[in-house]
């Protein structure tokens, strides 16, 4: 079972043209602050796996027929795995500020209990 077809088309069918006509709904996504710690505590910590990959690869040479295109695999695997480690700890840096953020936020404009807030 899949989405229902628009009649009038996708609102980015890919060809870098806009009526401006089209727009996505606005949407409000609520997710607790600690939620969000955790998933970027989860992130972090899938970070410093995938960092390890490179060293777990090895090199790739086995000798062989075969060790030019084994060397270049890993080569490239521990290459992507690098990146990818990267972007998973910026990815988890981000979500922890954002969460951090929205509770500074949300301690300056909600009075604590019996107290006011300055206006």
């Amino acid at each position: 079972m899949g989405r229902p077809v628009d009649d009038d088309g996708p609102v980015d069918d890919g060809s870098g043209r806009s009526d401006g006509g089209d727009t996505l709904p606005g949407m409000t996504i609520e997710v607790p602050p600690g939620q969000l710690y955790d998933l970027a505590d989860g992130l972090t910590a899938t970070s410093s796996t995938v960092a390890a990959v490179p060293a777990r690869l090895g090199d790739g040479a086995v000798g062989g027929d075969v060790e030019p295109a084994l060397v270049s695999f890993c080569a490239a695997a521990a290459a992507a795995a690098t990146l990818v480690a990267g972007e998973l700890d910026w990815l988890g840096t981000t979500i922890a500020a954002v969460a951090d953020a929205w509770l500074g936020l949300d301690g300056s404009l909600l009075a604590p209990p019996g107290g006011v807030v300055a206006r």
